[in-house]
């Protein structure tokens, strides 16, 4: 969003008009998605973060020494995991809601904490479980696109 709003600002002609579309529409988002970002109440974190750190080896943890949970997904390939982060962008976009992420290659490492709450929150559990999903459709599409001589080897810690 801050590259759009600077290329916008640069812009000539319609450069003002897109620059007051983006902060209006990131403004809306961020008051609407504010209201959502509320803590978890101690029942509800238990319960959430227990769906989340229960899926086997696939599970997210929770980060020693700090309110967060964390996952390291492996992919295929570079291109995959960028999708993968790009998808997550524009979702951390919406929510108004970043992660803390470390990218190499096809490895990406993700904590999630909410630092206005001061730990795990809401939107870190619907971060969390929207991130699940974006992997798991990026690796069963390129499992479907494999060539039939041998299965890939896709791991998703």
């Amino acid at each position: 969003m801050t590259l759009l709003l600077n290329i916008a600002r640069r812009g000539g002609g319609g450069g003002a008009r897109l620059m007051s579309m983006m902060q209006r529409s990131g403004h809306e988002a961020s008051r609407t998605l504010a209201s959502s970002a509320s803590d978890l109440t101690a029942e509800e974190r238990t319960e959430a973060i227990g769906k989340l750190t229960s899926q086997g080896p696939f599970s997210w943890e929770e980060v020693e020494g700090r309110d967060a949970i964390c996952k390291a997904f492996d992919f295929q390939d570079f291109s995959q995991a960028f999708s993968f982060m790009t998808r997550t962008a524009l979702l951390a976009e919406q929510m108004g809601h970043h992660p803390e992420w470390f990218n190499v290659y096809n490895h990406v490492q993700v904590t999630l904490t909410t630092h206005d709450t001061g730990g795990v929150s809401k939107k870190d559990i619907e971060m969390a479980e929207r991130m699940d999903e974006f992997a798991k459709e990026l690796l069963r599409t390129r499992k479907e696109e494999a060539p039939t001589g041998g299965d890939p080897v896709v791991t998703q810690h």
